[in-house]
């Protein structure tokens, strides 16, 4: 194979910022989806050029109709010649060592990935969230935040605005933050990504088919604040800090409930507590004693990010009472003959399925399966047994749950979501809680865990 494009290492020195240089470069965006879409567009108004290339042939096919106009060759299938190619921008979901990834490295390729590659173009504050679960509502919550104290934050990354469509239609030079949700996958990625604020909402195990350790993406994690300075804040959830690597530089900050430390944010007998070092300021924070115990620490994980920024205390807690919560994120779905419901479908991991167990009153009738991503599932045992009256299984890895779970509770076998609710709210007394809280992905079944949550709500109402 022939690569005709700059000489090794040219391509990363013209692209790096704060005056990256992309002009008469061409650019291999691996992954069609909204983040390479995204790329992109921002390469093709830099004045660069682009050659796309997507896995899946029928999606290819549709984007050539879009692009092909627009001087973009969409390639697709096995590539055994890439021609001309200076620097690859990277998807956050093409698998690393894919093929085509791995033949660009062995050529001297420069490889970078989507939100480091628009956040060079980009002059402005950034907020980074990212943990395993948690950060898509911590993302809108520190935003809204930040707006009711008067700073008018942008919202991007993987929710919102993606960074590099914000690189095309905002000023890129601004004092106006942006409060950016970031996965592990972009953080693989980063090299020069700089967050004037981080926060890791929490760790579990999780994309196992893509780390060879939870070490290793525990470790992954942490590179949102690996050009952070000692001044500046890396906010952490209950048990992250015991993962921190030496070389975070950062000021580290803690968060929890019901417990405090010496530097960070803690709710305590309904007051909020902001500690540092020998000060202490309180706050009475009435609106978080309804608030489930997983709402609470994303709450204290966007107040605690704002205040770093500069938002006074008190006003920060005064913004909660008119943020609403995000749907399928233990959403209240109605009440049934006594039978509370809640539509969880984005709890896709287990961690995300024990933290509405924990949140959630018992007993509680479980729905969940779908694609299982790798997680141990025996680890929910002891808290199925203590919370969980039956779990209804669905999907194309119900055998695994099954597997995992029939020691710890009954389990029935449903052909479909909808049976599920249908048998389970059958059989519920009133006082018990329906919970639809898969701890799989959703692709077997459906198109996203969206329409899974929406299916859900649907089939609750029906019922009822």
């Amino acid at each position: 194979m022939m690569l005709a494009g700059l000489m090794k290492n040219e391509a990363k020195e013209l692209l790096s910022g704060p005056l990256p240089q992309a002009t008469g470069l061409c650019a291999l965006v691996a992954g069609m989806g909204l983040s390479g879409q995204s790329a992109s567009r921002l390469i093709l108004h830099e004045g660069g050029q682009v050659i796309a290339y997507e896995s899946d042939a029928a999606k290819a096919e549709a984007l050539r109709r879009e692009w092909t106009p627009r001087g973009v060759k969409v390639l697709t299938g096995e590539l055994k010649c890439v021609d001309g190619i200076d620097y690859c921008v990277l998807s956050p979901g093409f698998p690393p060592n894919a093929p085509l990834i791995e033949m660009l490295r062995r050529a001297g390729v420069y490889i970078t990935g989507e939100v480091e590659f628009g956040c060079r173009f980009l002059q402005r504050p950034l907020i980074a969230i990212t943990g395993t679960d948690g950060k898509t509502t911590v993302t809108h919550l520190t935003a809204h935040v930040l707006k009711y104290c008067g700073f008018d934050a942008l919202m991007g990354g993987n929710v919102g605005l993606p960074v590099c469509d914000a690189a095309v239609s905002q000023p890129r030079i601004s004092r106006r933050p942006m409060v950016i949700e970031v996965s592990s996958y972009q953080c693989e990625t980063f090299e020069e990504f700089h967050a004037r604020v981080g926060v890791i909402t929490n760790l579990a195990p999780d994309h196992l088919s893509r780390y060879d350790s939870v070490e290793t993406y525990y470790k992954t994690k942490f590179n949102i604040v690996k050009n952070q300075t000692p001044m500046e804040a890396l906010w952490m959830g209950p048990g992250v800090e015991g993962y921190c690597p030496e070389w975070v530089s950062s000021r580290k900050r803690t968060f929890a409930i019901d417990a405090a430390g010496p530097d960070g944010l803690y709710f305590l007998d309904g007051t909020l507590r902001l500690r540092d070092g020998a000060t202490e300021e309180c706050a009475p924070a009435p609106e978080l004693n309804s608030w489930t115990s997983v709402m609470r620490l994303n709450a204290l994980a966007s107040m605690g990010a704002a205040v770093s920024y500069g938002a006074p205390l008190r006003k920060a807690v005064e913004a909660l009472a008119s943020f609403s919560p995000l749907p399928h994120r233990q959403q209240f779905a109605g009440v049934v003959k006594g039978v509370r419901c809640y539509n969880d479908s984005k709890a896709t991991s287990v961690h995300a399925v024990q933290a509405a167990l924990e949140a959630l009153p018992g007993p509680i009738r479980l729905i969940a399966g779908g694609q299982a991503k790798g997680d141990d599932l025996a680890s929910l045992n002891d808290l199925l047994k203590t919370k969980a009256r039956c779990a209804y299984l669905i999907g194309r890895d119900a055998a695994l749950l099954e597997d995992a779970w029939s020691a710890a509770v009954e389990i029935k076998r449903c052909q479909t979501l909808e049976d599920a609710v249908k048998q389970a709210l059958d059989d519920a007394e009133a006082g018990e809680t329906l919970l639809l809280s898969p701890a799989c992905a959703s692709w077997d079944m459906f198109s996203s865990y969206e329409e899974r949550g929406e299916r859900f709500m649907k089939a609750v109402k029906e019922y009822r």
